[in-house]
């Protein structure tokens, strides 16, 4: 492994999201992953990482940096080939880990609901489902396999159990970029249980360059000029901000709460993201947070109002300040769903103000760096990293992942 890009637990800066490869098998053999078997041979290399190393590595993480919370994800492989997923989700939750995903293909959770029914009862957060669209001709190209109905099956037993879910859509040119106005439309419509679109650039390296060349790469930009064009305009480019721009909202509620917020706050490399939230009312018209509230004035003013926190200690003036701040919420916050927002996140001093609300659709378009364009700065602000042995941490587009 190359330890240039390798480093310890003690060093992570801004994690949100930490992975663990809890297997290396996988019932799929996908043309475009960055993993994919060349050799069938090497099928029988593959094997699955001892539950009690899992635990071994979350205890390292919790002693080594008891002031983070990040979600803890369990990914291969397909991670749904162990039959003990539900009872490491359930350790994982009793370890004191608040957030945990599971990111699949869905072909275990189409076959078998019962299972869906485990993880769901062991108290996982979200499925992270890999979903490329709805034709078969795209997992055909995508996944070697045509697998639509194995996606609408996944989804139906998913919605059955009101599992939160993400769909995890990669993006290729000429493949399925025709595909994302309505991969939103059904995150729109399955609002109940869909928390999330998170639409990703398609990460060419040398396991998968030997049949799609660099022109299948869609960035995020282009991403979200689809969006807006196969939304109608619902969703704009406008709408859509790096998380970096809104840091005044997690200072403020540090200076509220007390409770350290920045050091794990998502600050990604300006190439890396774009978000948007979306307000999805009881008739599916879809608001954007931006829509519903004067934004850049928000930020200012909550800035300013954190400043002035943390210049007095007087209990007096903090409450005079936070009287303030309530009169002024109704002035800049148009939408009653986005003072609900603000004022969640205060009292359960979540880092994330628009994290868990049912009517909010978060849609996200990822930039990954592939072995043309890695930059080593950029992967040093990476929020998602793989919790490793040793008390070493990779982050995501590290080069060895390739």
């Amino acid at each position: 492994m190359n330890t240039d890009f390798i480093t310890s637990i003690e060093a992570l800066s801004n994690p949100i999201l930490g992975l663990i490869e809890v297997t290396q098998k996988c019932n799929l053999n996908c043309p475009i992953c960055f993993r994919r078997l060349k050799n069938q041979s090497e099928i029988s290399m593959y094997k699955d990482l001892e539950f009690g190393d899992i635990i071994d590595r979350l205890e390292r993480l919790k002693k080594e940096r008891p002031d983070i919370d990040p979600t803890i994800a369990l990914t291969g492989g397909e991670p749904t080939l162990r039959d003990d997923l539900p009872d490491l989700i359930a350790r994982i939750h009793a370890m004191g880990f608040k957030r945990t995903e599971v990111m699949t293909n869905g072909i275990r959770l189409a076959e078998d609901i019962d299972y869906v029914k485990d993880l769901k009862k062991a108290g996982l957060s979200q499925m992270g489902l890999q979903f490329d669209g709805f034709n078969n001709s795209t997992y055909q190209l995508m996944r070697g396999k045509e697998l639509a109905e194995t996606k609408r099956q996944a989804l139906k037993n998913l919605k059955s159990v009101n599992q939160a879910t993400i769909l995890a859509a990669c993006i290729m040119r000429g493949i399925n970029d025709g595909e994302i106005g309505s991969i939103i439309d059904y995150a729109v419509e399955n609002k109940d249980f869909i928390e999330h679109v998170n639409f990703q650039s398609f990460i060419r390296n040398s396991n998968n360059s030997d049949k799609f060349d660099l022109a299948y790469i869609y960035n995020k930009d282009e991403i979200v000029k689809s969006i807006e064009c196969q939304t109608k305009r619902q969703i704009r480019k406008e709408h859509f901000t790096s998380p970096a721009t809104i840091l005044p909202v997690p200072e403020f509620i540090e200076a509220v709460s007390k409770k350290p917020q920045k050091q794990y706050f998502p600050l990604f490399h300006e190439h890396c993201n774009l978000t948007t939230y979306i307000y999805v009312t009881k008739n599916k018209t879809l608001i954007p947070v931006q829509e519903a509230l004067n934004m850049e004035s928000l930020l200012k003013y909550l800035e300013k109002i954190t400043n002035e926190l943390n210049n007095t200690n007087s209990f007096g003036k903090k409450t005079f300040l936070m009287m303030k701040l309530t009169l002024n919420m109704f002035q800049l916050i148009k939408k009653h769903i986005f003072r609900k927002m603000l004022y969640s996140s205060i009292l359960k001093k979540e880092f994330d103000p628009l994290a868990n609300l049912k009517e909010i659709l978060m849609i996200s378009c990822e930039n990954y760096m592939g072995d043309h364009q890695f930059d080593y700065e950029r992967n040093k602000k990476c929020g998602l990293f793989f919790l490793e042995a040793d008390d070493m941490i990779r982050p995501f587009c590290q080069q060895e992942h390739y």
